[in-house]
């Protein structure tokens, strides 16, 4: 799973000058880095394995700037944010898609996080 949050924060990127002509469309082909998507990971790994390194979940880890502070701080807003929406169902009170999404997201953050 770090894997897939780490290519969907644009953390994966590869040297283009190493890709062939026909890979890049015309308007990327200057670009010596390139920052994939989730999608360009999937076609990357199709077409040309061998551009991407080995990732591993302890180097993903590795590039995590947050200390106990921090990620104590994050917990909190999340438990905070799923109380609200508890008591907003709770209500029978709507609640918006993008709340929906982002309460996903931060149940796992949270899991994620204490683990």
């Amino acid at each position: 799973m770090d894997l897939g949050f780490y290519a969907n924060m644009g953390g994966i990127a590869f040297d283009a000058t190493r890709l062939g002509k026909g890979i890049l469309s015309r308007g990327f082909r200057d670009h010596v880095r390139c920052v994939l998507t989730p999608r360009g990971v999937a076609t990357l790994v199709k077409l040309k394995p061998d551009l991407l390194a080995d990732i591993t979940s302890s180097h993903i880890q590795d590039k995590s700037k947050s200390n106990g502070l921090g990620k104590l701080l994050v917990c909190l807003q999340a438990f905070w944010f799923m109380a609200q929406c508890i008591a907003r169902l709770a209500q029978s009170l709507p609640i918006s898609l993008l709340e929906v999404s982002k309460l996903n997201t931060s149940t796992r953050i949270t899991s994620n996080s204490i683990s």
